[in-house]
């Protein structure tokens, strides 16, 4: 967008530019929609399955009930305090260790 700016150079449509990108919020994938809504769901399915992925390779047995709770997730926040923690668990179970 800075290249439109430059591009518009001086004057009052370089002005109209910059107050209309001081208030523009992009809201991709779209806040709100399904889009948004598929995105966070792939978003989550692709940390749940580094998760597992990396509790594999580091050779820990994960029960079935275990990868159910992992992949059933949804919160990214909590997905990520589960990854973290996949680096040095020496149970699956430790996932879901509180603080």
């Amino acid at each position: 967008m800075r290249e439109v700016e430059i591009g518009l150079g001086d004057g009052p449509a370089r002005d109209l530019w910059r107050q209309l990108m001081a208030t523009y919020t992009p809201n991709f994938p779209g806040r709100g929609t399904i889009v948004e809504e598929a995105w966070l769901a792939g978003r989550a399915e692709g940390r749940a399955e580094d998760i597992l992925h990396i509790l594999g390779t580091r050779g820990i047995e994960i029960s079935d009930a275990v990868r159910g709770r992992v992949m059933d997730c949804t919160d990214l926040d909590v997905l990520g305090t589960w990854f973290g923690r996949s680096l040095s668990v020496t149970g699956a179970e430790e996932l879901f260790a509180e603080e």
